[in-house]
């Protein structure tokens, strides 16, 4: 991803995300071997989610075991505390992990436990998970009372900053 500022016609829009496509070149950039499996995620990762409402974009498109295992993984019960750790530090890689979640919730990216966001395992590795869709996040709120807050804000695709708000005043606070 790259901070671009966007013109149309010498009209500046604003600054806009430049993003390369989540493939197997993308993944020998960022310092991954391209192999294994790639997953574009639209659901959660729940036991009774339909694994196909996950898109397989790399590996045999036809085999979809090994997502099937992480599913089934993450909702074990059968585990202690100490056991699940060990077992999880094996499958995935947790710190990438719990950065990736950590910096989405700071953004105030609440689409993340359902979607917006790929799973890559390369062969032999661990799962790791990328991110992906961050058109609503900065400064996003729902009304849920959740993540209300009495700052003026907007979803950033709409437009509008804080030295530039749109029509109706309402701009993204970040």
């Amino acid at each position: 991803c790259e901070m671009i500022s966007f013109f149309v016609n010498k009209t500046y829009y604003g600054v806009m995300a430049k993003l390369e496509p989540v493939n197997k070149t993308m993944l020998k950039k960022w310092g991954f071997d391209g192999s294994g499996s790639l997953y574009k995620c639209f659901n959660e990762l729940k036991a009774e989610q339909n694994i196909y409402d996950h898109e397989k974009k790399l590996g045999d498109i036809t085999d979809y075991s090994d997502i099937q295992e992480l599913v089934n993984f993450i909702h074990r019960t059968d585990l202690s505390a100490s056991e699940f750790k060990t077992a999880a530090d094996e499958l995935i890689d947790i710190n990438e992990v719990l950065d990736w979640y950590a910096i989405n919730v700071l953004q105030n990216n609440m689409d993340i436990p359902a979607k917006n966001y790929y799973l890559y395992k390369p062969e032999g590795g661990k799962w790791n998970w990328l991110p992906w869709d961050y058109d609503l996040s900065m400064g996003r709120h729902w009304d849920d009372g959740f993540w209300n807050m009495s700052i003026q804000t907007d979803d950033p695709i709409d437009g509008g900053t804080i030295m530039s708000p749109k029509v109706d005043d309402l701009f993204n606070i970040l």
